[in-house]
C-alpha cells in the first residue's frame, strides 16, 4: 500500500504477486489458527480484501479509476462475507476507498451513496464524512455539505494530519 501511495506501481504490483503467490497457504493457515472458532474459514476473504485493497490502489496510482473501483467492489463484497467480530477482521473500511474513486471519476451521486452506507455501518467515520463533504460539494449541495462538514470537524477534531480528497 505504501508503494502504491508513494506511486511506485512497480514495487507494489510486485507485492501484489506475492500475495497472490501465498493467498491459499495464508488463508490456511489463518484456518488452522483459528481452528474450532467462527473465524476459522475467514482467512481466505480477508486475504480477497488485502488484495483488493492492493490492488485499487495500484489502478488508482495508475490512473486507472474503472479498474480500482471493480477492485474495491471485489473487496467490499469479501468483507462483507466475514463473520461478526469485536474488534471487525478486517479495520480498514473499503468503502471509504471506492467513494474516493468515485468521486476522482465524476461520479459524486454514487460516491455519495457509498459514503453514507460506510458511514452506516461505521457511525462517525472522519474519512466517509469528509468523503460525504466533498461528494455533496461536487453536487453543488451546499448547504447540505455545511451540516455534514460540521459533523467531519467534530470527529476529526483532535486528528494530528489533515484529511484531503487525494487521501481518500
Amino acid at each position: 500500500m505504501a508503494l502504491a501511495a508513494r506511486g511506485d506501481t512497480t514495487g507494489a504490483e510486485k507485492a501484489l504477486q506475492t500475495v497472490d503467490a501465498t493467498a491459499d497457504t495464508i488463508g490456511a493457515a489463518f484456518a488452522t489458527g483459528a481452528a474450532g472458532t467462527p473465524y476459522a474459514q475467514a482467512g481466505p476473504l480477508l486475504v480477497k480484501a488485502a488484495r483488493s485493497t492492493l490492488a485499487g490502489s495500484i489502478a488508482l496510482a495508475k490512473g486507472n479509476t474503472a479498474a480500482a473501483v471493480r477492485a474495491f467492489e471485489a473487496g467490499i463484497a469479501a468483507e462483507g462475507q466475514l463473520p461478526y467480530a469485536e474488534p471487525a477482521l478486517w479495520r480498514s473500511p473499503i468503502r471509504e476507498r471506492l467513494g474516493g474513486a468515485l468521486l476522482r471519476a465524476g461520479r459524486a451521486s454514487e460516491a455519495e451513496t457509498v459514503f453514507r452506507e460506510d458511514l452506516r455501518r461505521n457511525r462517525g467515520s472522519g474519512r466517509s464524512l469528509f468523503g460525504l463533504v466533498k461528494s455533496l460539494e461536487a453536487q453543488g449541495r451546499m448547504a447540505e455539505a455545511r451540516e455534514v462538514d460540521a459533523q467531519f470537524h467534530k470527529a476529526w477534531r483532535h486528528a494530528d494530519a489533515p484529511l484531503t480528497a487525494a487521501g481518500l
